[in-house]
């Protein structure tokens, strides 16, 4: 990955990349969340699977003088000494499609009277029984969450990709702005070993008189301003090199060299396939369709709430024995079923108000979910013919720097022939200046549109490759 010779580090931009989405604190962040949402995930898988609960209560023991009425009305207290523990057993199992639970459970309860006169034990309980709880026209949450939670899980696996592809994004502006630093500390060096060229000869000029006093003095501001230049230079450097470093978990103290890219990818995205890769792709489709399904499961809440009935049956058998090995003789059977109903009969409009709202969230999702589609799609396309456009401008950056050197050359030349005054000499070296910095930019700007892309549409055009893990 990473190229060391002696005590530099020679860094890439592949490289850089692949470094920050191991290393960075974003990308720590990312993992972080997404391991949330993968628990929440199997959270909410566990959920529809069986419970299997066992509880009870430890021997306790329980001494005291209890009142006892008698006939006549008088209490005469007595002296209890008794002790009970108990046991039970339940499997219950959650029915998504009705939203109600069934459960098959056993239960042992054991009571002791260590009183002298009647001292001995009895056991009573369900050695079996099945008991259903089931409401009745009700709001069924599992229902909505067998649709919603599955595209929970699947929108953090997305954000986790694009948040990986944001940090390639940071990755090459940290990279090009160190790049862009440390060849601006070069230029300045130049400069001046040129201007202290041009300021000897200079010299030697007016003291024979062939220029003026003004153009040596002019020659020697530009000089100084260039030393300047110098100091904000390897300040500018230092801040970059700590960003990049901080971004890539590196040893503060190696010397880093950085490889530009051989070349340019050579792909042209298409601004409409751009846009609907990322319709496919992009986590803000999937969040709106769950933000659609989610107010459509409040409006269902609504409509349901108020009143409400619940179906509570029971089937088992129920026994009592003084002998524990008796449990299972002598069971009499046992059936339950009840029905609780609640229905208001003045709520001074609070339940129609609740429908309405619920009504207005739902359609304001549908709005969201159609202005994300437009938003997702307009600035993929766009994004797309950006990274067409900064291809094109390193391609002028790069003949326009070719020109300003080819320029100064000449006008170096025409200054030590003394054809050329200072100011068109510096003016040149200007330009020459600003010619390299437009190339650097321009560098950096395909760079970021290029990563920017990936993580817009969550799809390497170079590959042609979805980023998305296979589902």
């Amino acid at each position: 990955m990473f190229a060391q010779a002696g005590d530099s580090l020679h860094l890439g931009l592949t490289d850089a990349v692949r470094r920050a989405k191991a290393n960075s604190i974003d990308a720590l962040y990312a993992r972080t969340s997404r391991d949330i949402s993968l628990q929440s995930w199997r959270l909410y898988k566990a959920t529809l699977r069986p419970d299997v609960l066992v509880s009870g209560q430890l021997p306790g023991i329980n001494r005291r003088y209890e009142g006892v009425r008698q006939p006549d009305g008088s209490v005469v207290y007595q002296e209890v000494f008794q002790g009970r523990s108990e046991l039970d057993f339940s499997l219950r199992q959650v029915i998504p499609f009705t939203g109600g639970n069934v459960s098959l459970y056993s239960s042992l309860d054991r009571f002791d009277n260590f009183d002298s006169e009647n001292r001995g034990s009895s056991y009573s309980g369900s050695p079996v029984g099945i008991r259903l709880d089931q409401p009745l026209f009700a709001y069924n949450d599992f229902r909505w969450k067998k649709q919603i939670e599955p595209l929970n899980y699947k929108a953090s696996e997305r954000k986790y990709v694009e948040s990986m592809e944001k940090i390639g994004v940071q990755a090459a502006t940290a990279f090009f702005d160190l790049y862009s630093k440390q060849r601006e500390v070069q230029r300045v060096k130049e400069n001046i070993q040129r201007a202290n060229i041009k300021l000897s000869i200079a010299k030697k000029r007016f003291s024979i008189g062939t220029i003026t006093e003004n153009d040596l003095l002019q020659l020697e501001l530009s000089t100084l301003k260039s030393q300047e230049e110098l100091a904000q230079a390897e300040l500018d450097y230092a801040q970059a090199s700590r960003v990049l470093r901080r971004l890539l978990d590196l040893d503060p103290m190696l010397p880093i060299k950085l490889d530009l890219p051989a070349e340019i990818p050579g792909f042209v995205p298409e601004p409409n396939f751009a846009a609907e890769i990322a319709l496919k792709n992009r986590p803000d489709m999937v969040e709106a369709e769950r933000d659609l399904l989610q107010a459509k499961a409040g409006a269902d809440r609504a409509r349901k709430e108020g009143f409400s009935a619940n179906l509570n049956a029971s089937a088992g058998w129920d026994t009592r024995t003084e002998k524990l090995d008796g449990y299972y003789k002598d069971m009499i059977e046992r059936q339950t079923v009840s029905v609780r109903l609640s229905v208001p009969i003045v709520d001074w409009g609070k339940n129609k108000a609740r429908k309405a709202q619920a009504e207005s969230r739902l359609r304001l999702a549908e709005i969201s979910s159609l202005r994300a589609e437009e938003n997702v799609s307009q600035e993929a396309s766009v994004k797309a013919s950006r990274l067409v456009m900064a291809r094109r401008k390193i391609g002028i950056n790069e003949r326009s720097m070719a020109i300003a050197k080819k320029r100064y050359e000449i006008a170096s030349k025409r200054y030590d022939n003394g054809d050329l005054s200072v100011l068109e000499l510096i003016t040149a070296l200007r330009e020459m200046d600003e010619a390299d910095r437009g190339y650097v930019k321009a560098l950096q700007s395909f760079w970021n549109e290029y990563y920017g892309l990936r993580a817009m549409t969550l799809y390497d055009f170079e590959t042609g490759q979805s980023l998305l893990p296979e589902e």
